[in-house]
């Protein structure tokens, strides 16, 4: 005959799923909560504070789908946000490559899946 765990027990059995879960998901997103950190973020112009800047470049990003470190060697990113000027700007590919090289001014920020 099946018995039916007490409530005590599938509490505890349900806690310590949670407990389980969470760490698992701190464990996987601690590495790019680390990384995104150490990355280096837009420089704030005249009268605009840092978290401002960080806010929105954060937008930007997940307004054209943008990653600060690539899709991999199949995807090719048909835009990149710079900063240039104190300014996050949407640039084509070609210039943000261009400044990746050093061949342009401004510093490449993220590469972005969506064209200009």
């Amino acid at each position: 005959m099946l018995r039916t765990p007490s409530p005590v027990l599938r509490r505890s059995v349900g806690a310590l799923k949670l407990g389980v879960a969470a760490t698992v998901a701190l464990l996987a997103v601690g590495p790019v909560v680390a990384a995104a950190q150490g990355a280096t973020g837009p420089v704030p112009g005249p009268g605009t504070s840092v978290d401002a800047a960080q806010a929105e470049l954060d937008a930007l990003m997940v307004a054209h789908d943008c990653s600060r470190t690539g899709f991999g060697a199949d995807v090719i990113p048909g835009s990149a946000l710079v900063e240039r000027d104190g300014r996050v700007e949407q640039v084509s590919f070609d210039d943000g490559w261009a400044i990746y090289t050093g061949d342009a001014d401004g510093s490449l920020l993220a590469v972005c899946r969506s064209t200009l």
